[in-house]
């Protein structure tokens, strides 16, 4: 017998010599899952909302920019999304609760926190309403002495950024007290998609321009996860709606080449890539045998 775990024993055999029988349990794409076009397409579809976000966000600024949106249009635009994230909040909230008939004791402490959640959410709203309001003045000059190419090269950048770092699997995750959900998020492209926004809204005229404009980053870049975390069922039409939304706001106060951009984007990120993955994943071929790391279950 073949004693090539003794590497301590002399041997007659080359130190690279491979037994005859050690590829008899090779096994190939063992664990391997095969997607469908369609189902990839579903999945691409967080990436695209994201990059909708983002290009919304900029054609709303180059709107402002233009002066073709005025100030009343844009904090109507900032709340009233505000309200619809937290609307879509309460009811699955309130569904959950209903969902916990059975367990009483369950339902009472989801019943209360939504109570007590929905006052801090007014007063934090209020404080974070004033602090920002507060803080406008200082945002419109931070990059007065800093010329536009490199405000619109910086604010480019970091959106990018906040692309590449977000979060596309973010959802409810319920690791409160009691099975209350919760929102993950990604703090670095959150961070990234909020600087930019700072860098773009301090180039407008007045300091309520920069506050409505940062408010409705916000709810963008921070609250939209929770919309599209309580409306996972929906997901589809949901792509399917901000993608509508955003080419008409491109198509009505950017240009027409805005569009056709954004176009080629959405069929690239929804249609080119998941197909050309799903073409690829023939091409997969992965080996496992018993030299492979034992794996805990």
């Amino acid at each position: 017998m073949w004693k090539g775990k003794a590497l301590y024993e002399r041997s007659t055999r080359p130190d690279n010599y491979v037994d005859s029988s050690f590829l008899e349990s090779l096994q190939r794409n063992a664990n391997v899952r095969i997607y469908s076009g369609l189902e990839l397409m579903r999945m691409s579809g967080s990436v695209l909302r994201r990059v909708s976000l983002v290009m919304g966000f900029v054609g709303i600024f180059v709107g402002i920019w233009r002066a073709e949106i005025g100030l009343v249009q844009l904090t109507i635009l900032a709340y009233s999304s505000t309200v619809v994230a937290y609307g879509c909040w309460v009811i699955y909230m309130r569904k959950q609760i209903k969902l916990e008939k059975g367990r009483v004791e369950q339902a009472e402490s989801r019943a209360a926190w939504l109570r007590a959640h929905g006052r801090a959410t007014i007063k934090n709203g209020l404080i974070f309403t004033l602090l920002l309001m507060i803080l406008s003045p200082v945002f419109r000059t931070l990059t007065e002495d800093t010329s536009l190419d490199t405000v619109w090269a910086s604010s480019g950048i970091l959106l990018l950024l906040g692309l590449v770092f977000n979060d596309y699997e973010v959802g409810i995750s319920c690791n409160l007290p009691d099975g209350i959900p919760s929102i993950k998020c990604q703090p670095l492209s959150l961070n990234c998609a909020m600087l930019a926004a700072i860098t773009l809204a301090s180039r407008l005229p007045t300091h309520f321009h920069v506050f409505a404009l940062l408010s409705l980053a916000v709810n963008l870049f921070a609250f939209f996860p929770l919309l599209e975390a309580l409306l996972a069922g929906y997901r589809g039409q949901l792509t399917a709606l901000l993608v509508a939304v955003v080419f008409a706001i491109l198509g009505r106060l950017v240009s027409v080449l805005a569009v056709v951009s954004y176009g080629v984007v959405v069929v690239f990120v929804w249609l080119v890539c998941p197909w050309w993955l799903c073409f690829l994943q023939r091409h997969k071929n992965t080996l496992h045998g018993p030299w492979d790391e034992a794996v805990l279950k």
